[in-house]
C-alpha cells in the first residue's frame, strides 16, 4: 500500500543519509601536501595536454606522466591544450590587440599587472590593490573596457565580481560571499568610497564563517587579489597605506559605450569570435588555427614570467599626475 511505501522510503533514504554522514568521517584525510599547486617560486597552469611551469625564468611544459605523485583538482584543468605561441603571435591575437588599444601607458607596465593578477599564489609584501581608472566623464557613458579587462581573466583562473558599494558598507562581508576565486573586482565604486577599509583584506589572513560550521581560517597565500574600478575619482593620497598599495591602469577611451564599443571593434563578442573561420582569413592564419586562444594564453603566461622576476609593481609617476585630476572630481 501506498502509506506503507512511503514510510518504508523515508526510513530508507534517512538510513542512508546517516550512513553517508558516519561513512565520511570514517575517511583518511586527503594529504594535501600531494596536490600540485602554485608557490612563491613557481606558477602552475593545468591544460588538457600539458602541465606548464612558469617560473622568473622559463616557462616550461611537464607531460602528466611525470606528475604521477601528485594530485591536482579537476576544475583547476582549462579545457583547452596548451601552445606556446611567440610575442608576435600575443600582440596580433584579439586579447593583445585589445590591450594595446584599451589602455595608455608603458605596456611593460600593463603586463606586470596582469602577470600579478594571473600569478597564482599571493605573499603579505603583495598587497596591491589594482585601480582601473576612467579617461573620460561619468557622462559620456564609459565601456572603455575596465569591466571586459578583468571578465577575460575568468578564462586563467575563477574571477569574483561584485558591486563596489560592498566597501561602503561592510567589507569583512565581501569574504563571506567568497569562493576560493583568485581575483575579486570591486565594480562600480560610488563616490566618497574610503579604500583604506580594504587594507586588511588584501594584506593580511582573514575569517569567514562557514554556515552551520566553525569559523574557516584563510591564509594570505589563499586570499583574493582586488581590482577597482567605477566612474568616479579615488582618494589615493589621504591614507599613506592606500597611496602605497595601489597600482592604477589608465585606459585610453579608445573604446566607449556611446562610440566604438569592443563588439563593434571585434565584429562580435569576445572570446565567441576569437578564431572563426572568418577571423583565420582576415588574418592569413591557417584554417583551423587556435591563435587567437592561444595567443591569450602564451601572452599571459609572459606576464606572470615577468612579474616572478621582480614580484614588484613600481609606482608609475606620470599616472600619478594624472591621477591628481582625478582626485578632484569626487
Amino acid at each position: 500500500e501506498e502509506p506503507i511505501y512511503l514510510k518504508i522510503s523515508h526510513e530508507f533514504d534517512k538510513f542512508w543519509q546517516q550512513a553517508g554522514e558516519h561513512t565520511v568521517t570514517t575517511l583518511p584525510k586527503l594529504d594535501v601536501s600531494s596536490i600540485l599547486k602554485s608557490n612563491p617560486m613557481t606558477c602552475y597552469k593545468f591544460f588538457r595536454n600539458k602541465i606548464v611551469e612558469i617560473t622568473k625564468d622559463e616557462i616550461s611544459e611537464v607531460d602528466y606522466e611525470e606528475r604521477v605523485d601528485n594530485l591536482v583538482w579537476a576544475d583547476e584543468v582549462i579545457d583547452k591544450d596548451w601552445n606556446y605561441v611567440g610575442p608576435e603571435i600575443q600582440e596580433k591575437c584579439m586579447y593583445g590587440d585589445f590591450l594595446a588599444k584599451a589602455i595608455n601607458g608603458d605596456h611593460n607596465y600593463v603586463r606586470m599587472i596582469i602577470g600579478f593578477l594571473c600569478n597564482g599564489y599571493k605573499t603579505d609584501s603583495e598587497s596591491y590593490l589594482i585601480a582601473l581608472m576612467e579617461p573620460m566623464d561619468a557622462s559620456l557613458g564609459g565601456g572603455t573596457g575596465k569591466g571586459f579587462f578583468v571578465k577575460i581573466l575568468r578564462f586563467w583562473h575563477p574571477i569574483l565580481i561584485t558591486n563596489g558599494l560592498a566597501v561602503k558598507k561592510d567589507i569583512d562581508q565581501l569574504i563571506q560571499n567568497w569562493n576560493g576565486e583568485k581575483v575579486v573586482h570591486l565594480s562600480d565604486l560610488p563616490k566618497w568610497v574610503n579604500l583604506g577599509d580594504l587594507k586588511h583584506v588584501v594584506s593580511d589572513d582573514s575569517q569567514r564563517k562557514l554556515l552551520y560550521k566553525d569559523i574557516q581560517n584563510i591564509l594570505v597565500e589563499d586570499m583574493p587579489k582586488f581590482v577597482l574600478s567605477g566612474q568616479h575619482g579615488l582618494d589615493t593620497v589621504s591614507d599613506g597605506g592606500v597611496k602605497g598599495r595601489i597600482r592604477q591602469l589608465a585606459f585610453s577611451g579608445y573604446f566607449g559605450r556611446l562610440g566604438n564599443t569592443i563588439r563593434d571593434e571585434y565584429g562580435g563578442d569576445c572570446p565567441a569570435v576569437w578564431d572563426t573561420p572568418e577571423r583565420c582569413e582576415a588574418m592569413g592564419w591557417a584554417e583551423g588555427s587556435s591563435n587567437d586562444w592561444d595567443g591569450y594564453y602564451s601572452y599571459i603566461a609572459d606576464c606572470v614570467k615577468l612579474y616572478l622576476g621582480v614580484r614588484k609593481i613600481d609606482i608609475v609617476e606620470d599616472l600619478g599626475l594624472w591621477l591628481k585630476e582625478w582626485d578632484t572630481r569626487f
